[in-house]
């Protein structure tokens, strides 16, 4: 082969390497580009439309509007569920608020498929609870708030020794957290319930007693804690009345 054959051979890989750098740089540039769009829709305006979605929601839970916020949760579940992982925080969250609006709908709205409904809260309550172990651990404020609504599904369901089991789990937490006493005043009020019904009476009682005796010292200059402490004495004087009577039906039945 010539010189002259060479130095275009040469020019022709050249040509042909200049060509392929130039290809893979717009390759490149295409593959930023969409790398940048996708983040764009996953990030900040993902957070914007899911909060804002968020918000119009938790509005309408607050005015009791449960059927309206609870068809916006599912929306935004379903979003969370199809851009993000199942173990995502909002993925998580957006579980929590489906089951616990559920609950809401189910105890003070007027819900016709009961049964199907809370059982779809219990199979998110599970997931959202296992999948805040496994991110946060067990510790994490929202683990414990799970846990606890949790606990009130668990009660509407009239499972109670599971709920007693999961309140107290809550308790535990809200105990070391040391920052919530209204979220624990109610966590023992239900604790307090779920252990009446199951005829666990002294520790109910010991339960209610607790629970009065922070809510006595929390409740100054706030009307919520005073009426959530006239509530809890009367429920107390119940525990009591049928401590009463079955101490008398011990009496009687002894004689």
């Amino acid at each position: 082969m010539t010189n002259y054959q060479l130095n275009e051979k040469l020019k022709e890989y050249t040509d042909l390497v200049a060509n392929i750098k130039c290809e893979l740089s717009v390759r490149r540039k295409e593959s930023s580009d969409n790398d940048d769009n996708n983040q764009k829709i996953l990030g900040v305006e993902l957070r914007e439309s899911l909060n804002a979605f968020k918000l119009s929601a938790d509005t309408l839970d607050g005015n009791c509007k449960y059927d309206d916020a609870l068809r916006l949760y599912e929306h935004i579940l379903l979003v969370c569920e199809s851009k993000l992982n199942a173990n995502h925080p909002a993925t998580l969250g957006a579980m929590m608020d489906v089951a616990k609006t559920i609950v809401s709908n189910n105890t003070y709205g007027n819900d016709n498929n009961k049964k199907q409904n809370l059982q779809l809260a219990y199979d998110l309550y599970n997931k959202t609870l296992s999948g805040r172990i496994e991110e946060l651990g067990i510790d994490h404020p929202d683990t414990i708030t799970t846990m606890h609504n949790y606990g009130c599904l668990l009660k509407l369901q009239k499972k109670f020794p599971e709920a007693i089991v999961m309140y107290r789990r809550a308790i535990e937490g809200y105990d070391s957290l040391k920052t919530n006493n209204i979220k624990l005043l109610f966590a023992l009020r239900d604790l307090a319930e779920c252990l009446r019904e199951n005829n666990e009476l002294q520790e109910s009682r010991d339960t209610y007693e607790r629970a009065l005796t922070i809510s006595v010292k929390s409740g100054c200059n706030n009307d919520r804690v005073d009426s959530f402490t006239l509530a809890m004495a009367s429920d107390m004087a119940r525990v009591l009345k049928i401590m009463q009577e079955s101490q008398k039906q011990i009496c009687t039945t002894t004689k």
